[in-house]
């Protein structure tokens, strides 16, 4: 009876074909991932799905604070000298072209 080492007994079981499936990070016989890397994957996509989506809720909030400011400094006033609405900051007649430009539609 030959002498094994228990890191002999390691690697063999780690060959053997039911384990190598299971532990290889490329699919087996076939084109198919084993379970485990499948969950491994779909786990990794959701996980920069989930990072990505973050980002861009972020970058919308940043956004939406740029708009809100510039919106703040452009409102329409009523002079009376010329009987007239206009905006606050450029002087254009209400609504000037900035308050258009954020309240249009955007172009495909």
């Amino acid at each position: 009876m030959p002498d094994t080492t228990p890191d002999d007994a390691i690697a063999a079981w780690l060959t053997t074909p039911e384990q190598a499936a299971r532990i290889s990070p490329t699919p087996s016989k076939g084109g198919r991932k084993c379970g485990e890397c499948e969950r491994t994957s779909r786990q990794e996509r959701d996980r920069r799905k989930s990072a990505e989506l973050k980002t861009l809720r972020e970058e919308n909030r940043l956004l939406a604070a740029k708009v809100e400011r510039v919106r703040a400094l452009h409102f329409g006033e009523y002079v009376e000298d010329e009987d007239r609405n206009r905006c606050f900051e450029c002087g254009d007649d209400w609504p000037c072209p900035t308050v258009r430009a954020l309240d249009e539609e955007p172009q495909p």
